[in-house]
């Protein structure tokens, strides 16, 4: 047992002992590093929940009227775009007619 021994270490553990440091810092610099190219990412998820949080606060403080009336633009929108699909689709077809 190495713990155990009372004289030096002999080159070849020694160097052995040396690779195995070298090998132990080189992992946790890659690491490091993939940490570090985390970062600009995280930073953005921050962003993107501090931004979540302020509209669920403000929704959460809205009158069911004013609920209602979001309600009512979406759905407006929402029958622009199928309109404007619609009339995309029909004109592809009257095109292919053609």
């Amino acid at each position: 047992m190495p713990f155990l021994r009372l004289e030096t270490a002999t080159p070849s553990e020694t160097e052995q002992t040396i690779m195995e440091l070298r090998e132990r810092v080189e992992r946790r610099e890659r690491e490091i590093e993939e940490l570090r190219a985390s970062l600009p990412r995280l930073k953005q998820l921050e962003k993107r929940m501090a931004r979540y949080e302020a509209f669920t606060k403000k929704f959460m403080e809205m009158t069911p009227e004013e609920l209602e009336e979001i309600g009512k633009v979406v759905e407006r929108k929402r029958q622009k775009r199928i309109l404007k699909e619609n009339r995309e689709t029909y004109a592809a077809e009257r095109a292919r007619e053609s």
